[in-house]
């Protein structure tokens, strides 16, 4: 069963301000321009000039569309298609004179050894941006990334161990902060994957799609221990992304911060309508819908308090002048 969230009392009025008209991002009236804060702690999204993605094939919305093919336009973090549920167009929405800049640098297929590489490819694309003032623009940047590593990990090898991927991390987090002046990482959990097996209605509308994911993902439909041992790798890997947030949050950056968006952490897939269609293993358009008003969610809420089993559907949040990025 998906487990019903628990809301802090003031975000929980918002949202049920927002029932009948905060279904998209232009339901939400843009907020009060104002010139850009110097403490991070005072971040706002009509603040934020450019945003950024890293990760793996669900960043890169693979499948997305129902076709074997990416469709970066409409993900739950940088899509900018006109109508598309996104946290860049809700960044987009909040500021009635200003364009987001987006940048997506996440690869189908990749691992979490692979994101020093996109680091490198995100802070090129910035320094190159005549739109971009590195210096003085806020940026928000986004990484979702270990499914590849994780979904073998039955047993885990070196490759796919949690030092292994906290290491990794360790390295790209360390390079973004020399790199990148006010910039605001949010790290995002992983949700067990075993549940992608056992959804409601998978039996029935995946049959033929599974047969090829059970190559791509063995642990989740293998035996019961092994689809332990997958999911056991995904919470410590989580664990590691709370150890990282808690370094960069004893540092007391003024213009730089790691925070963990955890969503995902006590999520359970509701049905086979939030997967693809193309392999009933990535995430369908309806679920980039949901994961971006989840992490919109998450992104306000203190940490320690964070949401970790949103509601389905997430309802949509509408920040007034007075909210910030909770770091």
């Amino acid at each position: 069963m998906f487990r019903q969230s628990v809301y802090p009392p003031a975000v929980l009025l918002k949202l049920l301000g927002c029932i009948a008209i905060c279904a998209t991002a232009s339901s939400c009236p843009p907020l009060t321009a104002r010139a850009p804060p110097t403490d991070i702690l005072d971040l706002r999204p009509v603040d934020v000039r450019f945003m950024g993605s890293m990760g793996d094939s669900f960043t890169a919305g693979f499948g997305l569309s129902g076709y074997p093919f990416e469709s970066r336009d409409q993900v739950y973090s940088t899509g900018t298609d006109t109508g598309a549920i996104s946290v860049a167009n809700f960044l987009s929405a909040s500021q009635s004179n200003s364009t987001i800049i987006v940048q997506n640098v996440a690869v189908s297929g990749d691992v979490v050894q692979g994101q020093m590489k996109q680091a490198e490819r995100l802070i090129k694309a910035i320094k190159n941006s005549k739109q971009i003032d590195i210096e003085q623009d806020w940026k928000l940047v986004t990484i979702l990334i270990g499914g590849n590593n994780q979904r073998t990990a039955c047993p885990a090898t070196t490759r796919n161990m949690p030092d292994t991927y906290y290491k990794e991390l360790t390295a790209v987090l360390e390079l973004l902060e020399s790199s990148l002046p006010r910039t605001f990482v949010s790290l995002l959990t992983m949700t067990n994957m075993t549940a992608m097996a056992s959804a409601s209605g998978v039996d029935q509308h995946c049959k033929v799609e599974h047969l090829i994911t059970r190559k791509e993902v063995p642990c989740a439909f293998g035996s019961e221990a092994e689809g332990i041992a997958m999911d056991t790798i995904i919470q410590e890997d989580n664990a590691q992304l709370y150890t990282l947030q808690d370094m960069y949050r004893a540092k007391g950056l003024k213009d730089f911060a790691v925070v963990v968006q955890p969503f995902f952490q006590d999520f359970l897939i509701p049905d086979w309508t939030y997967l693809s269609r193309v392999d009933c293993f990535h995430p369908s358009r309806k679920a980039h819908q949901n994961v971006a008003r989840a992490l919109w969610q998450n992104l306000f809420e203190p940490v320690g308090k964070k949401t970790t089993d949103p509601s389905v559907p997430t309802l949509m949040f509408c920040p007034s002048d007075t909210d910030t990025f909770q770091s």
